[in-house]
């Protein structure tokens, strides 16, 4: 099997598409194999954020002389900060919706391992959900999560994705911080799906690296017709 390994993240998010809160509208949904999805996370986003963050915000609240210094509620002050992306959902599919069904089940499997690996793998990415649809012409996975690193200065832990992957050991700034991140990733979904498919050989397709998630769905979509 000749196969893509789609891998593509954005800012923006539709949990109630995600979740399956709402699949009027979406031609795309099978409603006979809503079943078949798996939803291994649903948190919502403000219990993560004090998880992650609370014991940090209220070390720093403790320092301030002056009230008006002092972060009442830290998601809302990183939801109202133009500059700072809350969150952040990556999209993962084996293939395309246009492959031989027979591989459908065996790159469900695979997604499924990356799926409960992905944190253990990316322990500065706080997964607040993620689901793996398997309704629509090609299994993929949704994860939503909260990046965040260590910081010496002020708040001792905050919100980035670039320092997050730093942090974890990934090499490089920018867009090659991305690249090589996103190389490592689908080097192990790589991995899974030869272990699932044992002739899957990976397409080298164009880039596609970084798009929103309504721009994504277009191209999947277009892709699977």
């Amino acid at each position: 099997m000749l196969g893509s390994i789609s891998f593509n993240q954005s800012h923006q998010s539709s949990l109630s598409h995600n979740n399956r809160e709402n699949i009027h509208g979406n031609p795309g949904i099978d409603p006979s194999r809503l079943h078949e999805n798996i939803y291994f996370v649903q948190k919502d986003i403000r219990s993560v954020y004090k998880d992650i963050f609370q014991e940090a915000v209220d070390k720093y609240n403790e320092k301030q002389k002056r009230n008006d210094r002092k972060i009442d509620d830290y998601y809302d002050k990183i939801h109202k900060d133009d500059k700072t992306h809350e969150q952040r959902e990556l999209v993962v599919a084996i293939g395309e919706g246009k492959d031989d069904p027979k591989y459908r089940e065996a790159k469900k499997k695979a997604l499924k391992r990356y799926a409960e690996a992905f944190q253990e793998r990316n322990p500065n990415l706080g997964v607040y959900n993620l689901v793996l649809h398997d309704d629509e012409a090609n299994p993929h996975l949704h994860i939503n999560y909260v990046p965040n690193f260590e910081s010496s200065r002020g708040l001792t832990r905050r919100v980035g994705m670039d320092r997050a992957l730093q942090q974890q050991g990934v090499e490089g700034t920018g867009r090659k911080l991305i690249a090589h991140w996103r190389e490592t990733e689908t080097a192990y979904i790589e991995q899974l799906a030869k272990e699932y498919i044992p002739n899957f050989e990976r397409a080298n397709v164009g880039s596609h690296k970084y798009m929103k998630v309504r721009q994504y769905k277009e191209y999947a979509e277009a892709k699977s017709t």
